[in-house]
């Protein structure tokens, strides 16, 4: 099994180990959807670097929890995933490992890093886990190592374990395998909803933008442009600026729409899209299914 994957050296074979989300940008790359280079740590760089004997048995004891003993014991739960995460911060790689990962990330030929995370259980079919793991943007090569483990360790929640118990998911099962990703450095970004999310019409697209990198539309940071589409005609049925005014102009709003239509036939579902421009040129971070 591999511990790095370059992003083109993906195939059906590896969906387990590089995770749901690296596998769907892996899927976007082979019909002509442009992404960032990536590199892929995979869930046996994770066995390898954290599947350490006490942490698999402090996850099954974790797993054990249902909801009532959660809320009885969760100041106790709580210090035990400090004293992990600690752990894993505080955790060196072997010298091999900080190599073989230095040799693969040349590749990306690049100055600033995403490090997004790509668990075995992440934007699955039914369960996203949207917002619990975390995700490091303009990281610099000196800073990766410290990134990939805070990576890891974002498992380690209450957030998490509570997800987990509600959607019936065996906790002590997550893998994590951590998207390196050349960072785009975007003059505009945001999200594309292929279903509108805030009336529940199927047949319309909402495109959300702000100047700027995506994540601050996702994180709730800025009140964004919002345009939105029948998808049937491609015409746009409302356009709310937002204190971002004029982010998008029409042509780059048109392409999102297309682009977008692409996507969802892709996936054969409705999609949320995370998306940047840079110099003039449309780059898909991530497209998860809505749930």
């Amino acid at each position: 099994m591999n511990d790095i994957i370059f992003y083109q050296k993906i195939n059906k074979n590896h969906k387990d180990q590089v995770g749901n989300k690296a596998f769907n940008i892996h899927k976007l790359d082979k019909h002509g959807v442009g992404i960032g280079k990536f590199i892929v740590l995979t869930t046996h760089f994770f066995d390898n670097i954290l599947e350490t004997k006490e942490l698999r048995i402090l996850k099954a004891e974790l797993n054990s929890c249902n909801t009532g003993s959660l809320d009885k014991h969760k100041t106790d739960i709580s210090q035990q995933f400090k004293n992990i995460r600690i752990y894993i911060n505080q955790r060196d790689f072997t010298k091999d490992i900080q190599q073989k990962l230095a040799k693969a990330v040349v590749k990306l030929k690049a100055n600033k890093y995403a490090v997004r995370s790509s668990a075995n259980f992440e934007d699955g079919v039914n369960c996203s886990f949207a917002g619990l793991f975390d995700t490091f943007l303009g990281v610099s090569k000196d800073n990766l190592m410290d990134a990939i483990k805070r990576c890891y360790a974002s498992i380690f929640s209450l957030q998490v374990l509570t997800y987990c118990l509600y959607n019936k998911l065996d906790f002590s099962q997550i893998k994590m395998a951590v998207i390196i990703q050349k960072m785009v450095e975007a003059e505009k970004g945001g999200v594309i909803f292929t279903s509108n999310i805030f009336n529940h019409k199927e047949n319309q697209i909402v495109i959300e933008a702000a100047k700027g990198l995506g994540e601050k539309v996702v994180s709730g940071l800025v009140n964004p442009q919002r345009l939105i589409f029948n998808k049937a005609t491609g015409r746009c049925i409302n356009g709310q600026i937002g204190m971002q005014k004029q982010v998008l102009n029409f042509n780059e709003a048109f392409k999102l729409f297309k682009l977008a239509l692409k996507i969802e036939k892709l996936f054969s579902s409705p999609q949320d899209i995370e998306w940047a421009i840079e110099k003039g040129k449309i780059y898909v971070l991530q497209s998860r299914q809505i749930t």
